[in-house]
């Protein structure tokens, strides 16, 4: 996503939640669906350029290591006991 590519994926909260408008996602475990999503995404030249843009906006404006810092290291201080 940082680099501006769009995403095919299993739809998990997780999955869901990370790429938001920048994925299609298939069912979990349906590789027949994967498939079609993929093919779907290949298909479609207007699709992969807004899902891409989509993606590279998400990575600045959202999941980059600037914006999720705290929270992550939050979790790592939490797990080993120790504060900062």
């Amino acid at each position: 996503m940082a680099f501006g590519l769009p995403v095919v994926a299993f739809d998990i909260d997780e999955t869901r939640r990370l790429t938001a408008d920048a994925a299609l996602l298939a069912e979990p475990g349906d590789v027949a669906d994967f498939a079609r999503q993929l093919e779907r995404l290949l298909a479609n030249a207007d699709l992969r350029k807004t899902m891409g843009e989509a993606a590279r906006r998400r990575v600045e404006t959202s999941v980059a290591w600037d914006h999720q810092a705290t929270a992550y290291l939050s979790v790592f201080e939490r797990a080993i006991g120790s504060s900062t």
